[in-house]
């Protein structure tokens, strides 16, 4: 019926008007209207196009955690700290506990450090609450490795059967995820209580991975280690929903705090603990959280807050750069997306006011407020000693915190041999070190690689720098088989990783980068150490051992 107009025509009677919505075959549009007056004139007009459905109800966003402290030892105490007060702080925000994965050595509370008073219990801050108190722990010991972790951040529940708690991280792609870390690190690698480091490399594979098979809507990392910032520069993709702060950039140490004594009133107190109590950019960002509103702030402003309140101006120079990797954009939301899973309005509740004029809270903590500068909550915190150490330096501490507290003469005794025993033993890892690099150059001398005219400067250039890399965009370290390659054959012929001696995986980087081979590595490290490693490590074992008898220590610490 060519030209001729067919219709499949709906009547309505209205007041004597038919409207007619006509659909066409060569004749009127589809969205077209006819309306027929009552004098058999026609209205021919274009009826509004059709309205959208509308949008379907925003799918639930559930939120998952993961924190994990991935050291051991007494004088690690703050690394177990940082993680029950991170777990305190989302259940406090309404986590559930199967939502919250813990993975904590657990070998503080109870060590044999320990003093009687405070025997069973772990803090975070100088008269702070007990973290340790329901802090729930669902891998410990060995159980805490970089292979357990993989599984339980990716979701692989089989995998983990018959292990710790078994909970593994159940997420879809409509929820958030939270991971928290803290723990000693070095360039492209941080560390773990058992079995092998957490490597830059296959950190970020794994996270690619859930990424790709859609395992959060978005996630957000705080990672708190020396040279942080190796473990996601020119590695963390920017378009794949995950936002990451790292307490450090990938050159430098990250700062251990509540070191030393600033008010004597207050209990407990470094001194009474015997070691630094946190982190520096643990504690910022935690005490952040606390106190401020966390559907007002947004992850931005905490990052501005928490660099300013880390870095070395606010901090007399003890301070690290904290630095923001992945998709950006993702600051732009609320702490809240991340850290809180309640009541909006019971979240609200707990604001209300001004918390800089929380009188009370500040007095307790001793904090100094800048009231001039809003994006300082806490200024330095700064006694007639320091308060921030450099992570690799706690253990000193340590030693040093016990010697002088002490009244019993023959445990002062044995910390100040401990310390200088560990001066001692850094100090012969700098010299075997620089041993090394000098035997791979003597090695490679060639018309292409002639050994250079100042062999001192060209050693110290390859151990301690960072030879151009951080700020590039790049990896630390262009092959990491060949760095771990490295790690294996020094631990193997020289004696375990300590967290001191773990800086050096910024020169077996730079070794890597030049072009050394690691069979060439290994010989040099055999003629430098000639595989002592397993003399020395089962020699600091058998110390170890008989000092973490689960017994609180008997003896007075001056008050």
């Amino acid at each position: 019926m060519g030209g001729i107009a067919m219709f499949f025509a709906l009547t309505l009677a209205v007041a004597g008007t038919r409207v007619l919505i006509g659909m066409t075959e060569g004749g009127l549009s589809s969205n077209t209207k006819v309306t027929m007056n009552a004098d058999g004139t026609k209205d021919v007009k274009a009826a509004p196009p059709p309205q959208p459905a509308p949008p379907p109800p925003p799918p639930t966003r559930e939120h998952w955690a993961v924190v994990v402290a991935g050291s051991r030892r007494y004088w690690n105490y703050r690394h177990q700290s940082d993680v029950c007060h991170a777990y305190q702080l989302l259940k406090a925000r309404g986590f559930d506990d199967d939502h919250v994965i813990t993975m904590v050595y657990d070998d503080i509370a109870n060590n044999y450090w320990q003093s009687r008073e405070f025997y069973g219990k772990i803090f975070n801050r100088p008269g702070g609450p007990d973290v340790y108190k329901g802090c729930a722990k669902d891998y410990t010991g060995t159980d805490v490795s970089a292979e357990n972790f993989y599984k339980v951040l990716s979701g692989d529940k089989k995998g983990m059967e018959g292990v710790g708690s078994g909970r593994v991280v159940e997420s879809t792609e409509n929820d958030d995820i939270f991971f928290f870390f803290s723990d000693h690190g070095s360039v492209g690698l941080v560390g773990m209580p058992a079995g092998s480091y957490i490597w830059a490399d296959e950190f970020n594979k794994v996270v690619e991975k859930m990424a790709k098979d859609k395992k959060f809507y978005e996630m957000v990392i705080y990672m708190e280690s020396c040279e942080a910032g190796s473990m996601f520069e020119g590695l963390l993709k920017k378009d794949i929903g995950v936002y990451a702060l790292s307490a450090a950039n990938a050159t430098e140490s990250s700062w251990a705090t509540y070191c030393s004594d600033s008010d004597l009133s207050i209990t407990p107190r470094p001194s009474q603990i015997g070691t630094c109590m946190g982190d520096l950019f643990s504690t910022k960002w935690m005490e952040d959280s606390e106190h401020f509103n966390p559907l007002n702030e947004t992850l931005h402003e905490q990052f501005i807050k928490v660099a300013r309140e880390t870095g070395r101006e606010a901090n007399h120079g003890y301070g690290s750069a904290v630095l923001q990797y992945g998709e950006i954009k993702i600051d732009n939301e609320t702490v809240a997306n991340f850290m809180v899973d309640e009541d909006p309005e019971k979240v609200k509740a707990e604001f209300e006011g001004d918390p800089l004029t929380d009188h009370e809270f500040l007095s307790k903590f001793n904090h100094k407020i800048e009231r001039d500068d809003p994006l300082v909550r806490f200024a330095n915190y700064l006694p007639g000693t320091n308060q921030h150490v450099d992570q690799r330096d706690a253990d000193m501490v340590f030693f040093m915190q016990r010697a002088s507290t002490t009244n019993d003469l023959e445990e002062q005794d044995v910390m100040l041999s401990e310390l200088r025993n560990s001066l001692v033993a850094r100090r012969k890892v700098d010299m075997d070190i620089r041993a090394v690099v000098g035997g791979l150059l003597q090695m490679r001398n060639s018309e292409k690689h002639p050994l250079p005219n100042h062999m001192g400067a060209a050693v110290e250039r390859m151990v301690s720098h960072h030879m151009g890399r951080p700020g590039s965009g790049k990896p630390a370290v262009d092959d990491f088989d060949c760095l771990r390659g490295m790690m294996s054959h020094w631990e193997e012929q020289c004696g375990r990783v300590t967290d001191y001696s773990m800086k050096y995986s910024r020169t077996f980087a730079n070794l890597c980068n030049e072009g050394i081979s690691v069979e060439d590595f290994a010989a040099s490290v055999a003629n430098v150490c000639g595989g002592r490693g397993g003399r020395v490590e089962k020699e600091a074992e058998d110390y170890l051992q008989t000092h973490q008898s689960h017994e609180p220590s008997q003896r007075i610490v001056v008050s």
